[in-house]
């Protein structure tokens, strides 16, 4: 569901563009291209918080609009650690800054698979965003991701 959320985001953000634009997506010089690292904070009722590392790196994907990329999340916090490849979309790619959406489907150490989905706003060096979600439908939580660019 959260992902289909993102891709119509991803459809009205390009159908609310409005002009005319080139016939085949322009795809050099996407800002958010490269390795981004930095901290994901989890939080569940009654304990507490969690924090350990995160990456995101973003690649182009020449099938996805020019403001979606293929992004691999990779959390090394002790509670939640995965590695999972999904996708990112820019609500305003050209700005200066930016809502963006992410989702990807995870395994969990608990036994299931589960959806991560962050909304956020990024910067040429930084991303905040938050998200909620639960843990094979047991464990909800909620959180926080703060990364800055470590490499183009």
């Amino acid at each position: 569901m959260r992902i289909v959320l993102i891709a119509l985001l991803a459809g009205m953000s390009a159908a609310c563009s409005g002009g005319s634009g080139p016939t085949v997506p322009s795809h050099a010089g996407r800002k958010l291209t490269g390795t981004w690292t930095g901290t994901l904070v989890i939080s569940r009722r009654n304990v507490p918080d969690i924090v350990g590392t995160m990456s995101w790196t973003f690649t182009v994907d020449e099938v996805a609009p020019v403001n979606g990329y293929r992004v691999q999340v990779s959390s090394q916090n002790p509670w939640l650690p995965f590695t999972t490849t999904g996708i990112s979309v820019l609500d305003v790619p050209g700005g200066p800054t930016s809502p963006i959406y992410t989702s990807a489907v995870y395994n969990s150490p608990r036994g299931c698979q589960e959806t991560f989905s962050s909304v956020g706003i990024a910067s040429d060096d930084r991303i905040d965003a938050s998200f909620s979600s639960a843990d094979c439908d047991s464990q909800t939580f909620t959180g926080s991701v703060t990364l800055q660019r470590s490499s183009r």
